[in-house]
């Protein structure tokens, strides 16, 4: 609302670079209508498939998209599998990533990463001991603390957080 009472909603673009083949993603913007087609609609034909926790659908060329899953969440990771190069461009409105609650359960969590800045694995809590994303994983030592190649979560990334235990999670989004 400005000083003349008018008021105006502004959407968000988050933008992410998709390589060929399965991209692991966590989604901070996504549309009013949060759902498959309107999500990844800047891709067109070119997203043949996405792959949540325990939920996935492919694009058939006859009947759209197919599958059990059909809502995007803040909350979780995809797998986009693209035929080409691509950027993909969300627009919507952003999650306020501190305000975001995760239910994690024992073993494996798909997971976004939707904190503006990257943070060390330390915000991550102490019963999940593994971290995976694309490419990169980490363990925890309690001796040595984090071992591995992934050393900070980033903005706009999904990771599998392995948990011992049921457990809430906020993301500390505090600048350093």
């Amino acid at each position: 609302i400005d000083i003349h009472y008018n008021e105006s909603v502004s959407d968000y673009t988050s933008v992410h670079a998709l390589h060929y083949g399965a991209n692991l993603i966590g989604l901070n913007v996504v549309p009013y209508e949060s759902n498959i087609e309107n999500t990844l609609e800047s891709l067109g034909e070119n997203a043949t498939s996405i792959i949540g926790e325990g939920e996935a659908a492919a694009l058939n060329p006859v009947l759209g998209w197919v599958g059990s899953l059909s809502s995007i969440s803040q909350e979780s990771g995809y797998w986009i599998n693209v035929s080409t190069e691509d950027m993909m461009i969300v627009t919507g409105q952003r999650s306020d990533c501190e305000e975001i609650i995760y239910d994690l359960h024992e073993g494996a969590n798909l997971v976004s990463y939707c904190c503006k800045q990257p943070r060390p694995l330390t915000i991550i809590p102490e019963e999940c001991t593994a971290i995976i994303g694309e490419g990169i994983a980490s363990t925890y030592n309690p001796s040595l603390g984090w071992i591995g190649n992934l050393e900070e979560m980033s903005p706009g990334k999904g990771y599998w957080l392995k948990c011992s235990d049921e457990i809430q999670v906020q993301w500390d989004c505090s600048e350093q």
